[in-house]
């Protein structure tokens, strides 16, 4: 008897998904780049709600874990894991830029270099963050809106954009 429960409990166990499922967890992995020096790291990654397991087909029906077959829904849009859902530049945000200025130069392009520097007050140089545009360094890429976040452009993102940056991701490794 007590065999038997055993092999009922463990038979129990091995098939949790099948009464449950639910929408496909977003992770979004790497940070967004603070200068203009450090690289891009981000990506998106996803999760079978019911397991946590890694979705690597990204039109799954179901999850490919043989223990849990969990039926998955996947959402249109999510809010952006790198602005948190406002939809602002996080470099910004976390510089204290003002309207998409590069907060090394202040937007000016250059740097008026001092005395401590070592060298003569009132030299200049080109701004070695911004490369002399004076934008910031995540939003004030060609194409994006100054204080904008440069990833969803408004706090949600199209699960078919994440979809085409996840399987770039997955081409270049």
């Amino acid at each position: 008897m007590m065999k038997k429960l055993i092999a009922l409990t463990v038979l129990a166990l091995a098939v949790p998904g099948c009464s449950r499922g639910g929408t496909v967890s977003v992770i979004f992995k790497g940070v967004t780049q603070p200068t203009s020096i450090a690289k891009d790291t981000r990506a998106p990654s996803f999760r079978c709600p019911a397991c946590g397991v890694e979705l690597k087909d990204f039109n799954a029906q179901k999850c490919p874990e043989k223990a849990c077959q969990a039926k998955l829904t996947w959402p249109d849009e999510v809010k952006c894991g790198y602005c948190g859902g406002t939809g602002n530049c996080p470099t910004c945000a976390m510089m204290k830029q003002v309207d998409g200025k590069c907060y090394n130069c202040s937007g000016s392009g250059t740097l008026v270099l001092g005395e401590a520097a070592g060298v003569p007050i009132g030299q200049t140089r080109a701004c070695p963050n911004c490369q002399q545009t004076g934008k910031c360094a995540t939003c004030g890429k060609q194409g994006a809106v100054p204080s904008k976040c440069d990833y969803c452009q408004g706090g949600k993102v199209n699960m078919g954009l994440l979809k085409q940056k996840a399987a770039a991701e997955k081409k270049a490794e």
